[in-house]
């Protein structure tokens, strides 16, 4: 990659909230996911685990009605793929490593043409003490802190 093109990738990046119908491929899906797995971490240590939620499986339904119940809004913005970026008990700077990841596939959506968000509601949300048994209704280890969510999909032609 050239100069120039680093350039363009870092500019054209920006946050989407409408996206199209288009289903998000799971090729495309794993790219991200990989990208931020690949994000460099404290003392080595990859903490990070990834909960990939797709629009119309029951998990993602559930998802989004916790956050509708709770708030009368879905934070989602109705994107076809939300994934939802924790670590565990391991890491040594959770909240630095976690944003790594989800820097990583931010750039990586914009690299692949697709549209993404940073969403900050799951961790606000899931680290009340009260809402934390919720985790188990969407897959998730209720030991696991929540660091954020990247919302995916194809961005809405105007």
């Amino acid at each position: 990659m050239k100069h120039e093109e680093v350039g363009k990738l870092f500019s054209r990046r920006h946050s989407c909230r409408s996206f199209s119908d288009e289903l998000v491929s799971i090729m495309d899906i794993g790219t991200i996911t990989k990208a931020g797995l690949s994000a460099p971490c404290g003392i080595g240590v990859h903490a990070s685990h990834l909960f990939v939620y797709k629009k119309g499986e029951a998990d993602y339904k559930r998802l989004v009605d916790i956050f509708v119940r709770s708030s009368g809004r879905n934070p989602f913005y109705d994107a076809p793929v939300i994934i939802i970026e924790c670590v565990d008990h391991s890491s040594i700077a959770p909240v630095r490593d976690g944003s790594a990841v989800i820097e990583n596939m931010l750039l990586a959506a914009s690299f692949i043409n697709l549209g993404s968000c940073w969403i900050h509601a799951p961790s606000v949300f899931f680290s009340k003490d009260e809402n934390k048994p919720l985790l188990k209704n969407i897959g998730i280890p209720k030991e696991y802190l929540v660091i954020d969510s990247v919302i995916i999909g194809h961005i809405k032609k105007s």
